[in-house]
């Protein structure tokens, strides 16, 4: 066989849940697109040309290797092959897809269809080993335990109590689950999420969503049943504990901080912009990844100037990610990761002493250091494997530790918290897709959904008032388009999209692209085939001027610090101009044209906390504060005479607008109703209104299992 052949077999292959598109080499498990290397992708090519067939070790090596690669070949195989049961979710013992053909090879063993819809391989029934026989429990309270956990709420609290005042006592592996009350959503996806232990295993802190719909941290003692918010930590995700425990940092999206637990005194570290990680040491130094673009850093807790300890190479990488302090305290292994290129994430070890890093391996999420081992994500299954710090290398072998962990792909981050002996968990779903689109009429009756259930993030809706652009996919996120019919097409595959605006008469649509160049706007007209317009650099599209001519843009300005304000691009000239400047230290975060062109709604932070507010259009001569309270993400009814924004506790709020001369009146706020919408800061980009105001378009979010598993002694 060639090696690399893509045409040896017809384009898609579906066995289970899976679909094998060979061209591509791309492995799809419910339409959720995982993440697979080149040899195991490579190997599954071959085994899915003709199922049933023993294909030879010697054959896959020649396929995986030129006769002129000086590697253990027999070894190279025998990963390659660990690789693609892991995300086939298969066992060597037991297999479902490949089986050992014992010194020859290996089969796939599981029924295949064509992409013609016929059945490629009907495997004979003893390709398929009989499970075996479970062996009788021992009628004592050890094997009792294992049975009988999880178990409910107050069960839960007493078996963690057990399992903490007793552990030493009890070496066996067990697990329970935690469960949190009714109205509390745990986040451990997305710019909120955190997970962390406190150094001794009794206590964890957690980013969730109260029924505020403020996202802020929590702590929650294993013993107890009652979680505590911590005050001060609004919008706080990525927790990180102190060694001593007494303090935890956290970050928000422009800041790096951390809280007092003994006073709840919150203090400032440095500034940060969508921070990805951080490590307590016990030298009193943090560890932290500042942004998404940039190495790993380190500074004082108290403060001071951020040193970088690693050095990015941009042409392989574009982020340095998630550190995870190593028991020595001197070293830590870090996530590099690219946002646009096909090259695979990959481990490596730095030194707080910006000694040079060192490559360990590829790996599909963050790794978390532990005494002589790692412990590493892969597809689903958590593993250790052991740990040569002087060498910068792991063992062959790997122990799986739990099996379906949570994990956000498009971040490359586990759902996963270790102290001691103590392993903390999230199941992941059994479906990926936990976001639906849907319509509410003004009283906040769910009308319809738009489209099948997917991973959504925002929501913009055509003038048309047919049409919703949303941003889509994990991990590889697109713009598409939900047509009336309940299509979904995709529009930019481009690596990061997001911020849809639709140009007036619903042919053309804008977006920023987030790459390793950085970000720009891009517009593409959606009716014909036409090269992508670039229209700027640096900024973010927010609205299309009914003159069909300008174009509002959220723009920083580094040169004023780290506020954001809007700019107007002229799409005739390219030329574009400061329309509000940049509050230093806040955001302003949306904006919007009225129908007639002549005001612009936007929300900001520039008194401090998020409300709306109108100003006049070209130049912001009159300006008013439409919300009294907290308020975001305005929208203009069709002819201009109501305001809608998302008001206190994620409430969809309407405000009557009416005209005084030159001057605008603005009637009292009215509450219409709470969507089930996306958490904060997300929720301000995930709902739209139609023309008339009769109907809303949301992307909702499907109650998730808010629930962790614990298990101790998981090392035994």
């Amino acid at each position: 066989m060639d090696k690399g052949s893509s045409e040896a077999i017809p384009t898609k292959r579906t066995f289970g849940p899976f679909e094998f598109e060979s061209n591509s080499r791309s492995l799809r498990k419910r339409g959720v697109r995982l993440k697979l290397q080149r040899q195991p992708a490579q190997i599954l090519q071959a085994l899915l040309e003709d199922p049933g067939k023993t294909v030879s070790r010697s054959d896959l090596h020649s396929l995986l290797w030129p006769k002129d690669t000086f590697v253990d070949l027999d070894q190279g195989l025998n990963v390659a092959i660990r690789k693609l049961r892991d995300a086939l979710d298969d066992s060597a013992d037991r297999p479902s897809y490949v089986a050992t053909e014992t010194g020859i090879g290996y089969r796939f063993i599981a029924p295949v269809v064509s992409d013609t819809g016929g059945p490629l391989s009907e495997p004979p029934e003893k390709s398929v080993p009989p499970p075996a026989a479970a062996p009788k429990p021992h009628p004592n309270w050890k094997n009792w335990a294992r049975i009988a956990i999880p178990v409910c709420s107050t069960g839960v609290f007493l078996l963690t109590f057990v399992l903490l005042r007793f552990r030493a006592s009890r070496p066996e592996t067990l697990q329970a689950v935690i469960s949190f009350p009714a109205g509390l959503h745990l986040v451990t996806n997305g710019e909120n999420a955190g997970l962390a232990l406190s150094p001794d295993g009794r206590t964890v802190a957690f980013s969730a969503v109260g029924v505020n719909g403020q996202p802020m941290l929590w702590l929650r003692r294993l013993d107890s049943l009652n979680p505590a918010p911590v005050p001060g930590t609004e919008t706080g995700a990525f927790p990180f504990w102190s060694p001593d425990g007494g303090k935890l940092g956290f970050f928000t999206d422009r800041e790096l901080r951390r809280v007092d637990l003994s006073t709840g005194r919150v203090s400032r570290v440095c500034a940060v912009e969508s921070a990805r990680g951080a490590a307590w040491a016990s030298d009193g130094d943090i560890v932290f990844a500042p942004s998404t673009h940039t190495v790993i850093y380190k500074i004082g807790a108290n403060g001071g100037k951020p040193i970088p300890l690693t050095h990015l190479d941009g042409e392989k990488f574009t982020t340095h990610r998630w550190p995870s302090l190593l028991p020595d305290g001197k070293h830590f292994v870090y996530l590099a990761a690219s946002h646009d290129k096909p090259e695979p994430a990959a481990l490596f070890l730095g030194s707080l002493d910006g000694s040079p890093e060192r490559f360990i391996a590829e790996a599909d999420t963050n790794a978390i250091a532990v005494p002589g081992a790692l412990l590493l994500l892969s597809g689903g299954k958590l593993l250790m494997q052991g740990f040569n710090q002087s060498t910068a290398t792991l063992d062959f072998g790997a122990t799986v530790v739990a099996e379906g962990v949570d994990y956000d792909s498009g971040l490359w981050l586990a759902a996963v918290a270790i102290s001691g002996d103590s392993l903390l968990f999230r199941k992941r779903p059994e479906t990926g897709s936990q976001q639906t689109i849907s319509w509410f009429d003004a009283g906040g009756k769910r009308l319809t959904d738009a489209g099948t259930p997917g991973t959504y993030r925002e929501v913009a809706l055509a003038p048309n008032g047919r049409d919703v652009a949303v941003v889509c996919g994990d991990p590889n996120v697109n713009l598409c388009i939900v047509g009336p019919n309940g299509a979904v097409t995709n529009v930019a595959n481009t690596p990061i999209v997001g911020s849809p605006a639709w140009s007036l008469d619903s042919s053309s649509i804008a977006y920023s692209v987030h790459d390793s160049k950085g970000i720009r706007i891009e517009m593409k007209k959606l009716a014909i085939e036409e090269p992508v317009r670039v229209l700027s650099h640096s900024a973010v599209p927010l609205s299309f001027n009914p003159d069909g001519r300008h174009l509002l843009a959220l723009r920083g300005n580094e040169r004023q610090g780290r506020g954001f304000g809007l700019s107007v691009l002229d799409l005739r000239t390219s030329v574009e101009t400061e329309y509000l400047p940049p509050v230093p230290g806040f955001v302003q975060v949306s904006a919007q044209f009225s129908p007639d062109g002549r005001w612009v709604a936007y929300s900001s932070q520039e008194s401090g906390a998020d409300a709306v507010y109108v100003t006049s259009f070209p130049r912001p001569s009159l300006k008013y504060r439409v919300s009294p309270g907290y308020a975001n993400s305005p929208r203009w009814r069709g002819d201009g005479r109501e305001l809608y924004f998302l008001g206190g506790n994620r409430t969809i709020t309407a405000v009557t607008v009416s005209r005084h001369g030159e001057e605008l009146l603005f009637g009292a706020p009215r509450a219409l109703f709470r969507p089930p919408i996306f958490p904060s800061p997300w929720d301000r980009n995930s709902w739209d209104v139609s023309r008339d105001g009769s109907k809303f378009v949301v992307n909702t979010i499907r109650t998730s299992d808010s629930s962790l598993v614990i298990a101790t002694n998981w090392r035994q």
